[in-house]
């Protein structure tokens, strides 16, 4: 099977997924780009498109860039920073813009074939755009889970706090579908459940396209001395 025929059937596995969903949840779509550099750096760029709940029209867009840094005396820890831009067209009209930078530090364990992270992000900006995104900390427990033919299975939780105001400002359940097409390119889909400090609960669909670039390769007659 080509890797056209892998992508199509994975797109068609995960259309067949969110139908149950259409019409009652929020969607958010988006591909990602991404690629390993030498010296342990990394880049991304991701953007985003998303709809309100039971809205047939997508109404805002976010776009990320972002860099990682691992190292090697520590297996599994990773520091990043993250710029986003956001623009929103809500109902009522007018455009309303937004930007955010986030600092993480995440800590990757492996468990056998599988893997459990844990993410702390400080993050700030404005204007902010939804009520539980302005809360500066979030951490993250996600667990990676293996299966048969390029699957994997990606439950997390994660918790958005304000230490000024104390206490918690929402809470986020995701439950996402790895599906790996080629050797540098996945799709995911899945559900997210998420409370708001200042509504009602929410849920989304959640779909994405990944794509790694390949490593840039080391320049001839750079060698260390």
């Amino acid at each position: 099977m080509t890797s056209s025929e892998r992508m199509s059937r994975g797109v068609l596995l995960v259309a067949m997924a969110l139908l149950p969903w259409l019409g009652v949840a929020q969607g958010w779509l988006g591909v990602d780009l991404g690629q390993s550099l030498r010296n342990d750096w990394a880049w991304g760029l991701s953007t985003q498109i998303r709809s309100e709940s039971a809205a047939l029209s997508f109404n805002e867009v976010v776009s990320d860039a972002s860099v990682r840094r691992t190292f090697d005396a520590v297996d599994g820890l990773a520091v990043d920073g993250q710029w986003r831009t956001g623009w929103e067209a809500p109902l009522e009209g007018g455009l309303l813009t937004s930007w955010r930078w986030a600092t993480s530090v995440r800590y990757k364990h492996k468990v056998g074939d599988d893997a459990l992270v844990f993410r702390v992000r400080r993050q700030w900006g404005g204007p902010w755009m939804r009520a539980w995104d302005n809360a500066r900390w979030r951490t993250q427990l996600r667990w990676v889970h293996d299966l048969p033919k390029g699957w994997k299975a990606i439950p997390s939780l994660e918790g958005f706090f304000r230490m000024a105001e104390g206490g918690s400002q929402a809470l986020r359940a995701r439950i996402v579908l790895d599906k790996k097409l080629s050797k540098r390119r996945h799709i995911s889909c899945g559900a997210q459940w998420q409370t708001s400090p200042s509504g009602p609960s929410t849920t989304t669909v959640l779909c994405t396209y990944d794509w790694t670039l390949k490593k840039p390769k080391k320049p001839q007659g750079d060698e260390p001395k």
